[in-house]
């Protein structure tokens, strides 16, 4: 036991000399919510909605907040509905939402609400962005929940809301390359990449030769003679997704960032880039690239 603390110690030191500081073992990974930007989010003073809308549209009676408010045009029918982004708290002096809602409403007041899967509506730091990305001139709604773990994971979704009708038309818990592959002899980690329609099959082989210390330490290794043959490569899930025009025809498109993690999780590997296209009303995988990390 006391050797393999002390390997782990080894591990985190060296870890750290190859520039991998804020991946520490058992810490929060640099793209997790920050104590900053918690401590600003727990200071920031949210409005709560009025008891008329929480009884309307027959949401929980306590701590539903106002998150965000946007004005679009987002049913397509010429005019700007308010676009409510609202977030639940178990606490008022809580900084997780543990649930998050969309409230749409007309001109009018007329307006419905719109729940998000249940396995992933919770988030520190929720946020909201609207944006024309099936083409029609009518912006999409995008939500982003960071979940605050280790990994660095986000969850997002994107609602369409065209003629009333809501509509979930991207999970990233569903919408995801499959990314699977295995550490192998000298050094090197075999990644293979598919994505959901076959256009793409990638099959890489990733030089790690510059972690030979760390993996000798560790046992994986013995002068690139792999001792533990079948050892597994860890794909997360999303850690980014960038809403942007990638290809300049004036709608947008998702750049999805994956990280890909080694032998343990503070080991980031390499970093898959696929671009997400909606094209004839189905998502279509435009582009996928490898970044060693």
């Amino acid at each position: 036991m006391k050797r393999f603390l002390g390997i782990l110690t080894v591990f985190c030191v060296l870890l750290t000399a190859f520039g991998f500081t804020n991946l520490a073992m058992g810490e929060e990974s640099s793209t997790a919510p920050s104590e900053q930007i918690l401590q600003s989010q727990s200071e920031q003073v949210l409005e709560k909605l009025d008891s008329r809308r929480i009884k309307k549209y027959k949401l929980p009676q306590e701590n539903i907040f106002i998150l965000k408010q946007e004005k679009a045009d987002v049913n397509g029918d010429g005019k700007e509905e308010t676009v409510y982004f609202l977030g639940q708290k178990f606490e008022d002096s809580d900084i997780y939402m543990e649930h998050v809602y969309i409230l749409i409403e007309n001109l009018k007041g007329r307006g419905y609400l719109i729940k998000l899967p249940e396995d992933g509506d919770g988030g520190y730091t929720p946020d909201a962005v609207l944006a024309d990305i099936t083409g029609d001139s009518v912006p999409e709604i995008v939500i982003s929940l960071p979940t605050g773990g280790s990994g660095g994971i986000i969850n997002y979704y994107i609602y369409t809301a065209k003629d009333d009708r809501p509509r979930l038309i991207f999970n990233s818990q569903r919408d995801i390359v499959n990314v699977s592959g295995n550490f192998d002899e000298n050094y090197k980690a075999k990644i293979c990449i598919k994505d959901p329609n076959g256009t793409y099959d990638i099959q890489t082989l990733l030089d790690l030769k510059d972690r030979k210390e760390i993996y000798d330490e560790l046992g994986l290794y013995s002068d690139g003679k792999l001792q533990k043959p079948g050892t597994e490569i860890m794909p997360y899930p999303y850690g980014l997704i960038n809403v942007k025009d990638l290809d300049n025809d004036g709608v947008y498109e998702l750049e999805a960032y994956q990280s890909v993690r080694g032998i343990a999780g503070a080991d980031s590997i390499a970093e898959i880039i696929t671009h997400w296209k909606w094209v004839d009303n189905a998502w279509v995988v435009t582009r996928i690239g490898i970044e060693k990390e």
